[in-house]
């Protein structure tokens, strides 16, 4: 009987013991499930990331868009001003930050050695144009 009696103290430990490995792995393979729902938790976590991202760069890059024809506006617009409302659209820089007030003074720089002064352009077209009547005068004169 004592030979019975540890033949049924091991099956109740085997069984135990299998009773403790099946729920290890009962539990390991609920694990492996939440291992693989993580996984895909973090690809699509890392998916919106990259979607926000390029949302980002696209409105960046259509805020840098808006930003160059504003600027084409506003060189198109400067250079048909007089000298008095330059100046006034020189002291819009004066509350830019920094770095943009030095770009945008630059800018005006640039502008404004670019301009010619009326006289200049006036005096340039005037002999051009004196020269083609006085040619038209003497072409007519022939005629007669």
């Amino acid at each position: 009987m004592a030979h019975e009696g540890n033949n049924a103290l091991m099956r109740l430990l085997i069984v135990n013991s299998t009773e403790s490995a099946l729920v290890k792995l009962g539990r390991g393979g609920k694990n492996m499930s939440a291992t693989r729902l993580e996984k895909q938790v973090e690809k699509l976590e890392a998916e919106l990331k990259e979607k926000k991202a390029k949302m980002a760069r696209e409105k960046r890059k259509e805020r840098g868009g808006q930003l160059v024809a504003l600027g084409i506006v506003l060189e198109s617009a400067f250079r048909r001003m007089g000298p008095a409302e330059k100046s006034k659209v020189q002291g819009w820089a004066e509350q830019l930050d920094p770095r943009n007030k030095l770009r945008a003074q630059a800018a005006f720089a640039r502008l404004l050695s670019e301009a010619k002064p009326p006289e200049e352009t006036a005096t340039a077209q005037q002999p051009q144009s004196l020269t083609a009547v006085s040619a038209h005068l003497q072409d007519r004169m022939i005629e007669r």
